[in-house]
């Protein structure tokens, strides 16, 4: 169903393209699809035929171009072909004269066609009958593609045959499940060209897995099409994996048939399961493994459908007035919202055998991850299953029950609404006392509807008038901003102060100018025009104040508002149980925006002067002697180690700013403007974010960071004065 909407989708965004002169106007199909050998040469027939009459207007000449798909033209030359070409127009039985038809053989592969209509008639459709001898190249469909390069003629790709190697081809009418002994479907061995197959040719039907049989018994074959219609049997003696008959005909006037039909698969309990393959072979036959059946287990089995693509469904989307008619065989929504908003690819249920799905009272459940609610189900007309929603269970769990005898196989669609911010795969358990068998399947995909990205800042305590870094926003997908309010929420001890910039830097989604604005914590904007592609929004230059009495630390935006997050509680009001697809959740997605740090002038002693002596446990600041856990010592290298804490404390900086991570054995200071971290065994720091190296490494001795001297001091921003003789270090 998807499939058929997105391709929908597609061709009348094309149709708004295309002027409405270059329509095309004529219908175009293949007398014959041929099966043939792929190496065969035969001739293509094709019917190009106006759609209504006069539309190949008089005098007027127009040119389109074939191409071939695994096959050539025959022509050996570029001269012009004559293909059989006529134009059906006639008045009171007299033919009028032939158009003039040239069919030009570009390439091996490739031919234009020109034709210019000498007359026509009134109410008549006139036709081009065009006969084109081909060679095949290989195995597979052989196709001509028609491109209408703006004639009247319609553009399109049509099978003209069937290649295989060798003389047959071979089919199965259909494959069957089976858990013991099973009639496979009738096979049938067709001939690519008349008289392929001879008097005498064997024919060989192997069943290629040795845990599998034919039958003991009779089969029949029958022969039809170019044969002389008639019927074999042939009797297996015992099981065997080997079945084979004579052929006792020729084809004369067109290419036969043979119908095999009444075999059957045998097994035993423990033989595997899993598809079963039969290879056909024989004199003049052409080599095919073909698929007729799977042995399956006694069970139940879930699929997502194959043929719907992967739901992908955005995280928080709700319809305000969301209504569902009857939960259990249909799913309605108000004006505006459209199904796949909630939609995931339908569950095919099947049983392998009858009555695998116990009745009622026994039941099943399928089970939805935690941040996903049911909303709607929606049902075969004739299901054998009832479902029901549990609200008990926060809605994401359906119990299923049997409510009618016979063999189970239906299809199931679910609608869901998400948590805003979650995102991941669907994948439901499906179990209970009911089955045999417990599985779990995958049923879409939950998307962020849009991803956002930070150039973090460190800003200052009771400082005004920051700047903060560049925001983006950027779309998973066209459409993940709907036609309303975006917020962009900072914690609420901050104040936006100028108003940042917000600009579209990709995509067609339209802002509303006039719209954005700044109070208190929050920044605003609206969406006005959806995308077509997904898009990015950028935001920046904004400042923000921040209270002085704010902690230390980092600090994250949330992006939230009704063009993201649709399914908050607090915004959905209903007293009805069953539009319950709401969650405590006001926002997709948080992130770091800054850090917020001690200002300079608040955490260090002005004019303060700090010595320490190497080997000396006391270390003067200012006119003050103060004790140290570790003397300053002379490393191996000669440099000069001084322990990084007991100097910043020293300097003001208090113990809240001097942070130890025992994970990753590094030291965080918070100086200033300046965020410093030192990790212990490298050769370097890092001043906000840049890396400094040193001529040593950092090292913890006796549980005390040390530092080289000249590193500590470019880290801190101090000067440092050495005296060899008293063999002192002074920081100012």
């Amino acid at each position: 169903m998807k499939k058929k909407l997105s391709l929908l989708l597609v061709l009348s965004m094309m149709l708004t393209l295309v002027p409405m002169n270059v329509f095309a106007t004529s219908s175009n199909r293949v007398v014959t699809t041929h099966k043939v050998d792929n190496e065969a040469t035969f001739t293509a027939e094709l019917k190009i035929k106006e759609e209504d009459p006069n539309e190949f207007a008089k005098d007027s000449e127009f040119s389109f171009v074939m191409t071939l798909d695994n096959a050539e033209f025959l022509d050996a030359n570029d001269a012009d072909t004559t293909p059989t070409v006529t134009d059906s127009v006639y008045v009171a039985g007299d033919a009028l004269s032939v158009s003039t038809i040239r069919v030009n053989r570009v390439s091996d592969t490739e031919a234009e066609v020109t034709y210019k209509r000498a007359a026509y008639a009134t109410n008549t459709e006139a036709t081009l009958n065009l006969s084109l001898p081909v060679k095949v190249k290989d195995n597979g469909e052989v196709k001509v593609k028609i491109d209408a390069d703006g004639t009247p003629i319609s553009s399109g790709e049509y099978t003209i045959a069937t290649a295989s190697k060798g003389g047959t081809i071979t089919t199965i009418a259909d494959t069957v499940d089976f858990m013991d002994d099973e009639a496979i479907k009738t096979i049938k061995i067709e001939e690519t060209s008349v008289a392929a197959l001879k008097v005498g040719d064997k024919v060989k039907v192997r069943l290629q897995d040795s845990d599998f049989n034919w039958k003991a018994g009779s089969v029949t074959v029958e022969y039809a099409g170019g044969f002389t219609t008639d019927t074999q049997t042939v009797t297996l003696a015992s099981d065997s994996r080997d079945f084979e008959f004579e052929v006792d005909r020729a084809s004369t006037s067109s290419r036969g048939r043979i119908y095999i039909k009444g075999l059957v698969v045998t097994c035993d309990d423990d033989d595997k399961y899993g598809e079963v393959k039969v290879k056909i072979s024989g004199s003049n036959v052409s080599d095919e493994t073909i698929v007729v059946g799977e042995r399956v287990d006694y069970g139940v089995s879930f699929k997502a459908d194959a043929d719907d693509d992967m739901a992908e469904l955005f995280a928080g989307r709700y319809e305000t007035g969301l209504s569902i008619a009857n939960p259990e065989t249909s799913f309605t929504t108000d004006e505006g919202t459209t199904e796949d908003d909630y939609e995931l690819v339908t569950l095919k249920i099947k049983e392998n055998v009858e009555n695998a799905w116990l009745d009622a009272p026994r039941k099943a459940e399928i089970e939805f991850p935690s941040w996903v609610k049911v909303i709607g189900v929606d049902l075969d007309t004739d299901s054998k299953l009832s479902f029901e929603i549990d609200d008990k269970k926060d809605r994401n769990v359906v119990e299923v029950t049997r409510n009618a005898s016979g063999k189970i196989d239906e299809d199931v669609t679910f609608y869901v609404s998400s948590k805003a911010d979650e995102k991941g795969d669907v994948e439901v358990k499906i179990s209970g006392r009911a089955l045999p068998n417990e599985t779990k399947v995958v049923l879409g995909k939950v998307l962020a509807p849009v991803e956002m990205k930070t150039e973090p800042t460190n800003l200052k305590l009771g400082v005004q008038d920051q700047e903060i870094g560049k925001i983006t926003l950027t779309e998973t997908k066209a459409e993940a901003f709907k036609e309303d309010k975006v917020v962009l929420a900072l914690d609420s001890d901050f104040e936006w102060n100028d108003t940042p910039k917000v600009k579209v830097v990709k995509g067609d989604i339209e802002i509303d100018e006039d719209s954005i604005d700044t109070s208190d914590n929050e920044l605003t904007f609206k969406i006005k025009g959806e995308s077509t592609e997904a898009s990015v929004i950028e935001i920046t230059g904004g400042t923000v104040d921040l209270k002085r009495y704010l902690p230390e630390g980092d600090y994250e935006v949330k992006l939230k508002g009704a063009a993201l997050v649709q399914n908050d509680t607090n915004v959905v009001n209903s007293n009805d149980d069953e539009l319950d697809g709401t969650f405590d959740k006001d926002r997709v997605a948080k992130v770091l925006i800054a850090r917020v740090i001690t200002p300079a002038d608040a955490n260090t002693k002005a004019g303060v002067e700090v010595k320490m002596q190497l080997g000396n446990t006391e270390m003067q600041v200012g006119e003050n002697v103060v004790a140290l856990d570790v003397a300053p010592y002379a490393d191996v290298n000669n440099r000069t180690m001084l322990p990084l804490r007991a100097l910043l404390n020293a300097l003001g900086v208090e113990d809240q700013n001097i942070m130890w991570n025992q994970a990753d054995t590094s030291v965080t200071v918070f100086k200033g403007d300046r965020v410093i971290k030192v990790k212990v065994g490298e050769a370097q720091y890092t001043v906000n974010g840049v890396a400094v190296p040193m001529d040593t490494v950092a090292v913890n001795k006796d549980g005390r960071v040390m530092l080289p001297v000249r590193a500590m001091a470019q880290a801190v921003g101090t000067q440092v004065e050495w005296d060899a003789a008293t063999r002192t270090v002074t920081l100012k």
